[in-house]
């Protein structure tokens, strides 16, 4: 079986734009998110993919859309995609109530996400955000 893409972030300069470009575009739903400055993405498919619209972070260059990929192994997978030219960006990390992330950039310098099965799912990691109101 392949590695399922499981979660979208699109970072750019007015989230809140964004987020009403996505939602009237497609269809998209927008439940609250606990950070009053970024929104929940619904698709509305069959295992509904969620994904995230939040402002840039200090030292971004740029609005992006990451895509992030879910992988049995991050470690062996990280190794996987330097032998082929990739490289890591920051070490993996075990998000709080959630599960073990890592990103990497392909050899033309595209990041992607990648998130460790086996603990909590982004979509389970999103749905205790939303019952609880807190990150």
């Amino acid at each position: 079986m392949g590695n399922p893409i499981v979660h979208f972030s699109i970072v750019g300069r007015d989230p809140g734009a964004l987020t009403r470009f996505y939602t009237e575009a497609f269809g998209w739903a927008s439940p609250p998110h606990p950070d009053p400055v970024s929104a929940f993405l619904q698709t509305g498919v069959a295992g509904d993919l969620t994904g995230v619209v939040k402002p840039e972070e200090l030292g971004d260059a740029a609005p992006r859309v990451t895509l992030w990929v879910e992988v049995a192994d991050i470690d062996a997978v990280l190794r996987r995609i330097e032998a082929l030219g990739g490289t890591a960006v920051g070490a993996p990390t075990a998000l709080r109530r959630g599960p073990r992330v890592a990103r990497f950039a392909d050899p033309e310098g595209n990041v992607v996400g990648l998130v460790e099965a086996g603990r909590a799912t982004f979509q389970e990691f999103q749905a205790q955000l939303t019952r609880r109101g807190t990150p």
